[in-house]
């Protein structure tokens, strides 16, 4: 059936545009989440009203509802979704491997059994009798899943010396960007815009949404569905190897 084709349609571009999360999906849209299911589960046809707003974030309205000319729309957004997923759409596995990210049809490798080892967790609490620090063995234990908690939506970035470095984040640090968590006010995402990337805050004003470049900013970019489309992810941890920053340090003294 037609409807069934155009379902498929949608799902697709869901899943290229926005790693398949609906959520995600109905915020960059602007629309009721409860609702997005509807057209999701093929129990409705996208009208004028909704395609408008597909366009806007990057999609083709012709691709969804006929599967004419490519998945991406000929704008801003559509060209930004390009660069971010990596070239014309095919094959939502294919889309997902050639980011580098996990196949789920094909068998990922198994982790070596260190990886997978847990590491005894101490917290730092100072003795009420000497104000002392005194580290404390608890029963928790830390491991990957901790600081990838949705690995087939995770991905790392390397740090060099450009508009990445604010926000207490480092030239050389590795950032480890979520693409599945929410965007709400006080993350930190990473935005590809003009040609390169860029570390910004969103921050919750009046007007709604906006992603300021710096801390008190009184200036900002709105949170739309053009510019969510820029966004690749949220920020989630920082990974710093102290004794590379320990050397660089030194070395500057010494000079």
């Amino acid at each position: 059936m037609e409807i069934d084709q155009i379902t498929k349609r949608l799902v697709q571009f869901m899943e290229a545009a926005f790693d398949g999360r609906a959520g995600r999906f109905s915020v960059a849209l602007g629309w009721d989440r409860s609702s997005i299911y509807k057209y999701l589960d093929g129990e409705q046809r996208p009208g004028p009203k909704l395609l408008d707003r597909i366009e806007a974030v990057g999609g083709n309205p012709a691709w969804i509802m006929y599967g004419l000319g490519g998945m991406y729309a000929d704008n801003e957004a559509g060209r930004e979704l390009q660069k971010r997923v990596g070239g014309e759409f095919r094959n939502p596995q294919e889309s997902a491997s050639d980011q580098g990210f996990p196949n789920p049809k094909k068998p990922v490798p198994k982790r070596s059994e260190s990886s997978e080892r847990p590491i005894a967790l101490f917290r730092s609490k100072r003795s009420q009798a000497t104000s002392q620090p005194n580290p404390q063995r608890t029963a928790e234990q830390f491991t990957m899943g901790d600081l990838v908690p949705e690995p087939d939506h995770t991905i790392c970035v390397v740090v060099s010396k450009g508009p990445l470095v604010r926000f207490g984040i480092s030239a050389g640090d590795t950032l480890i960007v979520d693409r599945s968590s929410p965007l709400e006010d006080g993350a930190v995402v990473v935005v590809h815009q003009d040609g390169g990337l860029s570390a910004k805050r969103i921050v919750g004003r009046a007007g709604g949404l906006v992603l300021v470049s710096s801390e008190g900013s009184s200036s900002g970019m709105p949170l739309t569905p053009a510019t969510v489309a820029m966004v690749w992810g949220v920020v989630t941890f920082i990974l710093r190897d102290m004794r590379v920053a320990s050397r660089r340090k030194y070395q500057q003294k010494g000079k």
